[in-house]
């Protein structure tokens, strides 16, 4: 893939600033146009970036449910990447979602540009498509639901972001399944 083939997930992405919260904020670039995630059999790989800890979900195989995978402790910037394809591969990811961090007025977070570089990082080493979701609410919305399910989110941090990660990409499988939904009425 040659970077100069299209506009940089950035610029793309910041045509979606004024996203709603869970909004799929997916670059109108060629990497992405020529292997849509939506039409890859195959599970789907979501990761929820912070600076201390990664969250992981993956998908099943028919791209309908997610489940939280594992938190990775963050130490050197190659070691995730390392790790993150090795589970990539293991699990036969077909596609990637990134949680991508905005201010709750649309604005890119501080960790965005971390996250769009390790976004082509993993497209240019995995040779799949990468996607980005607003993640706006998931940490809070995660919190929520593992108090529901009697879990103390302060305690438990890493279960706060895998559940994050989950969240992330379920609302990504299900814009999915709505696109979908809409193509086939709409040619029928």
């Amino acid at each position: 893939m040659n970077p100069d083939d299209h506009r940089s997930a950035k610029d793309a992405s910041n045509e979606h600033a004024s996203a709603e919260p869970g909004a799929l904020l997916q670059p109108q670039a060629p990497v992405w146009e020529a292997l849509p995630p939506d039409v890859l059999p195959g599970r789907v790989l979501a990761i929820d970036y912070g600076l201390k800890r990664i969250g992981l979900a993956l998908s099943d195989p028919a791209q309908l449910l997610a489940r939280g995978l594992e938190t990775l402790s963050v130490t050197a910037k190659t070691d995730v990447l390392d790790q993150l394809c090795q589970l990539a591969r293991q699990h036969a990811v077909t596609a990637v979602v990134l949680g991508l961090p905005r201010h709750m007025d649309g604005r890119e977070g501080d960790l965005a540009e971390v996250v769009y570089e390790l976004g082509d990082l993993l497209a240019e080493m995995l040779e799949i498509p990468v996607a980005y979701m607003d993640e706006r609410l998931t940490s809070v919305m995660a919190e929520r639901t593992l108090r529901e399910k009697g879990v103390q989110p302060s305690r438990q941090k890493h279960l706060v972001d895998q559940e994050a990660a989950r969240q992330i990409l379920q609302d990504y499988l299900d814009a999915q399944a709505h696109r979908r939904s809409r193509r086939f009425t709409e040619d029928a």
